[in-house]
């Protein structure tokens, strides 16, 4: 009758060991995404140990030039006629809508894009205001009560209305052609003009200091019109959680911060779930300390070892899903644009991978310890055995 129950408990033990074995490998990615993907850290680190914020002025302005310039139909001779839109005579590709792109912007350079990029938003403006964007929406994602990401633009308008407003305008008004007789005369006269009809134009060398009178004048008019702040993206109409009935909204209600919170901390304590199943086993069939490390150190290797694996294969995973997003990318985007998207992405990945590594090390060199510990105890055993 006792092996009889001893051979049901081992049973049932091993049941639950190779419950822990399949849940462990479920939820051993599920929480190193749950610790690593759910905050704004990780997210701040990318773009800054990227050079995003050095390197965006470069980027738009490369963009922009390219935008200007793009055509769609350039490589593909079955394109529609309608879809050429200004390509066969126009000055401004297909990406700028010649109704609503400003005539003067198609003189400007890449150089003056990024010269005038840099001097209205340097790189630690960038940051700020990107890391206080990102704040904002896990903020309101973990519940908060604010319902639009906004942007500071104080320090946008002291620049505006100041001296690197005027060398970014001069800037552009340098890369046009001379100012025609008619444009002349609104310069030269005395009178305050409204902002839009300022004349964006290269003036002379005797017009230059007049010019450069009138423009600061229009930078600050410009500057009085705008406000501190301005919202960029709206994450909700309203405040607080919707609490529209499951049957209408779906099974969390029309708020995805309910399912946000859900998934964060359904990943987060996932491991639980694989805990449970070894303290079952181990309240089952361990008796001793020899029992113990017998039960626990094979199951532990098993898992760390497959993390590990796993760990190991994601990096070249990664790496084709990376060459087939690229390959894939709208050709609307200049390739180094692309690639900053990237290794944006790459550096999320990565520090998915290390967690998971970490865990996975973690759990095999437990598992070593209590092989360790194992053969300890059972040469002490042989030895404290009596063979007379």
């Amino acid at each position: 009758m006792r092996k009889a129950l001893k051979a049901i408990a081992k049973s049932i033990a091993v049941v639950f060991i190779i419950l822990f074995v399949i849940t462990a490998l479920l939820t051993l990615p599920l929480s190193a995404a749950g610790w690593r993907l759910f905050g704004p850290n990780l997210y701040k680190r990318a773009l800054a140990e990227n050079d995003v914020y050095t390197r965006a002025p470069a980027l738009a302005g490369e963009q922009i030039i390219y935008s200007l310039n793009y055509n769609p139909c350039a490589e593909d001779p079955d394109c529609q006629e309608g879809e050429r839109g200004d390509q066969d005579g126009g000055e401004v590709g297909d990406l700028m809508d010649s109704d609503t792109t400003p005539y003067f912007l198609s003189s400007l350079t890449q150089e003056d894009f990024e010269s005038i990029i840099t001097d209205l938003a340097p790189p630690q403006w960038l940051q700020e205001q990107a890391e206080s964007a990102i704040d904002q929406v896990f903020g309101y994602l973990n519940l908060g009560n604010r319902s639009e990401v906004t942007v500071s633009l104080v320090e946008l308008k002291e620049r505006l209305a100041g001296e690197e407003g005027i060398r970014a305008f001069m800037r552009m008004a340098m890369a046009q052609p001379l100012c025609t007789p008619e444009q002349v005369g609104i310069i030269e006269s005395d009178e305050d003009i409204a902002p839009e009809d300022m004349p964006i134009c290269r003036p002379s060398e005797q017009l230059k200091a007049r010019y450069t009178a009138k423009a600061q004048k229009t930078l600050q008019a410009v500057t009085t019109e705008l406000l501190d702040e301005a919202s960029v993206i709206t994450l909700a109409e309203g405040e607080g959680v919707d609490v529209t009935p499951a049957e209408e909204s779906g099974p969390f209600g029309n708020d995805p911060r309910v399912a946000f919170q859900i998934a964060k901390w359904g990943m987060r304590l996932s491991p639980l779930l694989p805990i449970t199943m070894l303290l079952l086993a181990t309240l089952v069939i361990v008796r001793s300390r020899q029992d113990w490390a017998r039960w626990w150190s094979v199951p532990l290797l098993i898992v760390g070892i497959a993390g590990l694996v796993l760990a190991l294969a994601a990096l070249p995973a990664n790496w084709a899903l990376g060459v087939y997003i690229a390959e894939q990318a709208p050709p609307e985007f200049t390739q180094n644009l692309v690639n900053a998207g990237l290794s944006l992405e790459k550096f999320v990945a990565r520090a998915f991978v290390t967690l998971l590594a970490v865990q996975s090390g973690i759990l095999t060199l437990l598992g070593l310890l209590l092989r360790g510990v194992l053969s300890i105890l059972e040469k002490r055993r042989i030895e404290a055995y009596d063979w007379s």
